[in-house]
């Protein structure tokens, strides 16, 4: 486990050599004197980002929801009550017009009124549609109501709707040192995201059915990055989206960041995964947490370097 200290709880670095790792690296920052000589104070981020944080692990599974998912653009059904089909196609259960949705024949049944003559006694007629789009003149006699006769709404079924809409994003996220430039074993290393609704929410979709109404929302609350040589940590949303500015921040303190950098040289993949947590209102009264899907990240590859130390 990983535990970020506050600025007292930093290393010390001495002026020259602090910046010729710096340097090295391709962390360059107008850090201030006093940060050079004590590695004390924030630098650039703020006292919120040096606060502490420990490891979190991804959100636990809940009722229903899909989990880790690598990809973007994923939405998913969470296995609420089942939806109404005919030859493939999935339809209302309910409509105003045609009535209720009968799965035995795939027909809707719609009560007469006012009821025609004929029948047996007891018998109720009832018209029937059968294609799609059209009001039949088809009537049926029956002794009872057929299947799925004035079923109320579901809400289940329509939570289900409104999340198969929900299109989830992957997260986009950079690093300093720039893959492009090595870093150094034993420096800070810089990471952040891009910032976008898609990838941390809110996201939100509604959908009712007579007196019944729903909505359903999904938010990210944090990132957790794996940084390929078996550590993670966490961050939370309001520390992830600045990016490292060398004019201004001081680079021994990352607002999100890996804080005591790589022991060993070497290639390291490092990737993302956002967990959301998406809870549903009935009627604006909320329910439960029922999904929490991880999307994670396109890696990124970084080249770690020992110093080395020339002599004349």
């Amino acid at each position: 486990m990983l535990t970020r200290v506050g600025a007292t709880g930093r290393r010390t670095f001495v002026g020259l050599a602090a910046v010729v790792l710096l340097a090295a690296a391709g962390l360059t920052a107008a850090v201030p004197a006093a940060a050079q000589s004590s590695g004390g104070g924030c630098g650039g981020v703020t006292q919120a980002e040096c606060e502490g944080w420990v490891e979190q692990p991804g959100g636990p599974g809940h009722d229903g929801g899909g989990g880790n998912n690598g990809g973007g653009n994923n939405g998913g059904g969470d296995g609420g009550a089942g939806p109404c089909y005919r030859d493939g196609v999935e339809l209302d259960c309910y409509d105003e017009i045609v009535g209720w949705f009968n799965r035995e024949d795939e027909c809707y049944y719609m009560r007469a009124e006012p009821q025609p003559p004929g029948g047996e006694p007891g018998q109720v007629a009832y018209n029937v549609s059968c294609v799609a789009g059209q009001v039949s003149e088809i009537v049926r006699w029956l002794d009872d109501p057929p299947s799925g006769y004035e079923a109320p709404p579901d809400p289940y079924e329509l939570r289900r709707r409104a999340y198969a809409r929900i299109q989830f994003e992957k997260p986009v996220i950079h690093t300093a040192p720039d893959p492009d430039k090595p870093g150094l074993v034993g420096l800070p290393v810089w990471v952040w995201s891009e910032e976008s609704n898609a990838v941390w929410g809110p996201l939100d979709e509604d959908e009712a059915d007579r007196d019944v109404s729903v909505r359903v929302v999904a938010e990210v609350d944090e990132i957790t990055f794996n940084m390929g040589n078996g550590d993670s940590f966490s961050c939370e949303r309001d520390e992830v989206f600045d990016a490292y500015d060398p004019a201004v921040d001081n680079p021994w303190n990352p607002g999100c960041g890996y804080d005591n950098g790589y022991s060993t040289p070497g290639s390291y993949r490092i990737t993302a995964t956002v967990s959301w947590d998406v809870t549903w209102f009935i009627n604006d009264v909320e329910q439960d947490i029922f999904a929490s899907p991880q999307i994670s990240s396109d890696p990124i590859e970084i080249e770690i370097d020992e110093l080395q130390v020339v002599r004349r």
